[in-house]
């Protein structure tokens, strides 16, 4: 039987933090409007069919879902992950908006659903993406396995990630993309405080307690960004920490709302179901209609 690793995340080795975080980072993009920080996303592909999945109420918001559906001439800058931040802009016409989850009275607050997925149709800016950048995109394709690894904490951290507004300047583009930014990214490791499900949807809710001296003001910009589930086992049996290692990363939700301003808080993200089970059969009927 595997040994139970029952230990704080501040005392993981900085070795299996830093291999979590590469792990991660990779699938992490940033989304700009009209020059600023609109929010965070996730690269995804399902099948061939390749895109963002963010929270609905940072394009609804701070766009307006419209745009996207009356072949508006407005652009989304997508970061991409290089040595630097990297900016691509994507006239709105070439993303098809798939609406995965819009909340029930129209409000956008801790109920939910909020999310959404935005499919990339310029295929030459998607091989872009591929050729410069670092940048993958997490299949997401049968794996619906990952739904009850997603319900498990044992042997496990949970990682937030997207990148605070607090945290972007713009820097001097060059020849392959349409902006540079600096930009850090925020990949925090926590616990899950609970799950639940409603309406189809699941929920997870993500403790933060910072203590960083560098930690953002605030979490705008986080808002679709990824939970992550890193899972972890020994190398050997002696139990020692420095024989951790990661044995699974798994893309595990989306954030969409901060509860509660002080330290610690609360984020709720939607949770594995969301992404496995209801994202595809969205998916699967707007294939069959178009």
């Amino acid at each position: 039987m595997e040994k139970e690793i029952s230990i704080r995340t501040n005392q993981f080795p900085k070795e299996i933090i830093e291999q979590a975080s590469n792990s991660i980072r990779s699938y992490i993009t940033v989304l700009l409007y009209g020059g600023k920080v609109i929010g965070s996303g996730t690269f995804v592909q399902y099948n061939s069919r390749c895109g963002i999945l963010t929270a609905y109420h940072v394009i609804e918001e701070r766009i307006g879902t419209n745009l996207f559906k009356n072949n508006s001439a407005g652009k989304l800058g997508v970061c991409i992950a290089t040595n630097y931040i990297h900016t691509l802009e994507f006239e709105l016409q070439h993303i098809r908006l798939h609406e995965i989850g819009t909340p029930h009275n129209g409000k956008y607050n801790e109920c939910g659903p909020d999310l959404v997925f935005l499919e990339i149709l310029d295929k030459y800016k998607l091989d872009t993406i591929i050729a410069y950048s670092n940048s993958l995109f997490w299949d997401i394709s049968s794996k619906n396995n990952f739904v009850n690894d997603c319900y498990e904490d044992s042997n496990s951290l949970w990682a937030i990630c997207g990148a605070p507004q607090d945290w972007t300047r713009d820097e001097m583009p060059n020849s392959n993309f349409d902006k540079v930014i600096g930009c850090k990214y925020l990949i925090d490791f926590t616990g899950i405080e609970k799950r639940f499900d409603k309406d189809g949807f699941d929920y997870f809710d993500i403790t933060i307690n910072h203590t960083q001296n560098d930690a953002p003001n605030t979490f705008y910009g986080m808002s679709g960004g990824g939970l992550w589930k890193v899972s972890l086992s020994f190398h050997s049996r002696t139990g020692n920490l420095h024989d951790l290692k990661i044995s699974n990363t798994i893309f595990s939700g989306v954030i969409f709302y901060q509860i509660g301003k002080a330290n610690p808080c609360i984020l709720r993200s939607h949770g594995a179901k969301s992404i496995y089970e209801v994202l595809p059969k969205i998916l699967e009927k707007s294939e069959h209609r178009s």
